[in-house]
């Protein structure tokens, strides 16, 4: 499955708002999209996503930094992650 970085982390997103969360899909699909897109900044924000989706606040955060780290003008994460360590 080869997408571009914005491809596949919209299957993660659309598969991630899905009842039930079928949690080992959407992780295997950013699994796939981080190997493909290591420096893409959607695709740490979307791990970020999926982790406050599961309530793994630590694991939140870190994805949320990663993403600002790429992308600085990430507003979206920079917002979550504000909230986050408020």
């Amino acid at each position: 499955m080869k997408m571009n970085e914005y491809q596949i982390t919209y299957v993660a997103y659309d598969l991630m708002n899905k009842k039930p969360l079928n949690g080992e899909a959407v992780k295997t699909i950013l699994e796939v999209a981080t190997e493909q897109h290591p420096n893409a900044s959607i695709v740490y924000s979307r791990w970020g996503d999926y982790y406050l989706k599961i309530n793994d606040k630590p694991n939140a955060i870190t994805s949320y930094q990663k993403a600002i780290a790429l992308d600085p003008t990430d507003q979206q994460s920079k917002e979550i992650l504000d909230s986050l360590t408020k």
